[in-house]
């Protein structure tokens, strides 16, 4: 079980952290931090940090907004897994804030890295982020400071590098009515279908900077302009945060993408999360995609810096935290990078 710690909440109006006095909607919907039980496998005094953003919000997992079960995240399957090593594995999670800009929370967690990395006894930081997290946390490494950059590993999976067509209501729904247009020939009929479809869209969308700034350059309509960032994709690759990157102790870019096995294997294993991304992929993107990012989005690092190569994952689709293969994969990398950086630490003090 988890223990979540509020940030704060971020006001529209007043740009500004409210950290006093929330009360349980805006606690559900507030920067926080989930803190769970140590991962101890041996009794030296050193420990690896292994912080999780997958760009959820607190009231995604938690109806008192203070405790966040294991199973929520994915987080079951990394305790589960470090279990099973040589390791001391402080597990956090990262929940975000429905109304706060991407690049603000991005400077608050190069802070709280920053903090973390002063611990003597802290071997490294793994920093592995999902989706929406993913990019947050590629623009946070420019605010690291030297120090944590030398401790701090990061993950980017499923990565819109440069925005999603899924978080673009303005492009979104003129595809989504295209296509049913096209498919019954009837404008009342598809005025209605697109009706229901942006009711469940605004049901699960934040409607603010939490989905907005990964939005496809002008994906936004005017009226929600105030809600978006657009210079958070379009700032992405500065020269800055490409150095940052490289000054990283490691990273990774772990891709995903739906092949011809993937909704089979979906099936197999009851994945409904899969199941619907599948679908998704196939209605709505004309490349391939993980359901909800195209692949030629999540390896746009590859343009920026050519030497690099990312990971890609077979038969993968966007929900990487519901598939037991794929997410065993990415803890997998992570296990090898944190052991390969104790070796030869180990090595040097010989």
């Amino acid at each position: 079980m988890g223990k979540v710690k509020t940030i704060g909440k971020w006001q529209l109006n007043e740009n500004m952290w409210a950290t006093n006095n929330l009360n349980m909607t805006e606690k559900g919907k507030s920067l926080s931090v989930v803190k769970y039980n140590l991962v101890k496998n041996n009794n030296l005094p050193q420990y690896d940090y292994l912080i999780l953003c997958t760009g959820c919000r607190v009231e995604n997992f938690s109806h008192d907004m203070e405790v966040v079960k294991d199973k929520y995240d994915g987080v079951d399957k990394i305790i589960n897994y470090f279990s099973n090593t040589d390791k001391n594995i402080i597990v956090r999670n990262i929940l975000l804030d429905n109304d706060a800009p991407l690049n603000l929370e991005a400077k608050w967690l190069a802070t709280y890295i920053n903090n973390l990395a002063m611990g003597d006894n802290i071997n490294s930081i793994n920093m592995l982020g999902v989706s929406k997290g993913a990019v947050m946390a590629f623009n946070m490494s420019k605010h690291l400071h030297p120090f944590a950059l030398q401790k701090t590993n990061l993950y980017t999976v499923a990565a819109p590098f440069n925005g999603t067509l899924l978080a673009s209501p303005k492009y979104l729904f003129q595809k989504i009515n295209d296509i049913v247009y096209n498919k019954i020939h009837n404008k009342v009929i598809t005025k209605q279908v697109l009706n229901v479809l942006q009711i469940i869209f605004n049901s699960i969308s934040s409607n603010s900077h939490m989905d907005y700034d990964i939005a496809l350059p002008n994906g936004i309509e005017e009226d929600k302009k105030n809600l978006y960032d657009e210079t958070f994709i379009k700032n992405m690759f500065t020269d800055e945060n490409l150095l940052a990157t490289m000054n990283l102790c490691q990273y990774y870019n772990i891709c995903t993408g739906i092949d011809k096995n993937t909704l089979k294997e979906a099936i197999k294993t009851l994945n409904f999360t899969g199941i619907g991304l599948c679908l998704v992929d196939k209605l709505v993107f004309d490349e391939i995609s993980d359901g909800l990012v195209p692949l030629t989005s999540q390896k746009e690092i590859e343009n920026h810096l050519p030497e690099f190569k990312s990971i890609s994952i077979p038969s993968s689709h966007h929900g990487v935290t519901s598939n037991n293969r794929v997410f065993k994969s990415i803890l997998q990398i992570i296990d090898d990078t944190v052991s390969m950086q104790n070796e030869k630490k180990l090595s040097k003090k010989r």
